[in-house]
């Protein structure tokens, strides 16, 4: 079965997905520490690309 192109389609898909949320994971994190130096939102943005409305969940999240 491993050497089918079926599970070759497959395992390549959830590679991919991994690398995307591991990147978005590595983004946040990255943010986190922006919003620590005090930085604007919108300079966060435009650093990692992410929306507003995460950056306002992890201001958020940061308060508690």
């Amino acid at each position: 079965m491993e050497n089918s192109p079926l599970f070759d389609g497959i395992q390549e898909e959830w590679e991919a997905k991994g690398e995307a949320k591991g990147r978005e994971h590595e983004k946040m994190e990255v943010a986190i520490k922006m919003l620590q130096l005090n930085l604007e939102i919108e300079t966060i943005i435009k650093t990692t690309g992410l929306e507003r409305v995460q950056i306002e969940k992890l201001i958020k999240q940061q308060g508690n």
